[in-house]
């Protein structure tokens, strides 16, 4: 079942006699089986060393071996196995040998990527090391330790810093007249003495015709409603100072003024370029440059 899953090509089991009759089995079944003598990392416990140093053990490897080739395994692993025993195991069967750090007595070789490369921090007589790719990547891990440690903290954009003064302090100001918030452009705010301190109106009633108070030109009505969708995400009330002629024109629009949360350039373009295009009613008895307000509310979502 495992090989027809996994479709793999055979099977490597460790040992010698203890496991003959499982050899012949899976052979007579038709599994390829390959032998591994040495070392047996994967049955064996404790401190792996050399073998076939002694007699007795070299004179076990050397029949073993030849047991597994008459069992029908196709090549036989031998891992950790003294040189000169490679060289005669080699050359008493007839099935190709795989050494693992037992000469270039063998057949064959066997070399672990990870070896290869530097990778494994243990090092062992018989392995030679062409990369060390693991001092490479502890020094390139540890530099972008060192260079995340001494990042400083994000600071936030001039945008967001703008919008949060605004909410905070209000618009920015050099403390320098250089308007009139009136009918005229003369610096000061005008009103009338005994009028209401709060109110924002310099001509009319304030909130004008339009009904939803965010026109405000006293006593006239905006027409149309432009609105120019924002370029970015971002999201505040930007008040637009308006003059307005007695056609209905809006002659000159600046945006930002007091009531403004958010002085971002991306909100603060849309909302003049929508002033500009708001059309009022014609009214011939206002002034010649009738001052007012628009407002616009931008959220996330635009």
């Amino acid at each position: 079942m495992i090989i027809k899953k996994t479709k793999c090509d055979g099977v490597k089991l460790e040992g010698g006699n203890k496991i003959v009759k499982t050899i012949k089995y899976l052979v007579k079944n038709r599994i390829s089986v390959m032998g591994h003598l040495g070392i047996l990392p994967q049955s064996e416990k404790g401190k792996f060393r050399s073998k076939g140093k002694k007699l007795t053990e070299r004179n076990k490897i050397l029949r073993e071996a030849k047991i597994l080739e008459s069992a029908g395994v196709f090549s036989i692993v031998l891992e950790c196995v003294e040189k000169s025993l490679a060289k005669e195991i080699t050359s008493s069967i007839k099935i190709p040998t795989i050494g693992i750090g037992s000469s270039a007595n063998c057949d064959g070789q066997v070399l672990v990527t990870d070896d290869l490369l530097g990778l494994n921090p243990i090092n062992l007589r018989f392995l030679k090391k062409y990369s060390n790719l693991r001092n490479v990547i502890n020094t390139a891990v540890s530099n972008y330790k060192k260079e995340v440690k001494k990042k400083p903290d994000p600071k936030p954009d001039q945008s967001t810093s703008d919008a949060l003064s605004s909410l905070i302090n209000g618009p920015k100001s050099d403390g320098v007249d250089k308007a009139g918030e009136g009918d005229d452009l003369s610096p000061g705010d005008k009103g009338d003495p005994v009028g209401d301190p709060n109110s924002k109106s310099y001509y009319g009633n304030g909130k004008g015709l339009d009904g939803d108070g965010n026109y405000l030109l006293g006593g006239r009505k905006a027409l149309n409603k432009k609105k120019f969708v924002q370029d970015c995400n971002e999201a505040g009330t930007v008040v637009v100072s308006i003059e307005v002629d007695r056609s209905g024109k809006v002659i000159n629009a600046t945006p930002g003024v007091r009531g403004t949360t958010n002085n971002s350039k991306c909100l603060l373009e849309p909302a003049k370029r929508a002033a500009l295009a708001t059309k009022f009613n014609k009214d011939d008895e206002a002034p010649s440059k009738q001052i007012g307000k628009i407002i616009y509310r931008f959220s996330l979502s635009e």
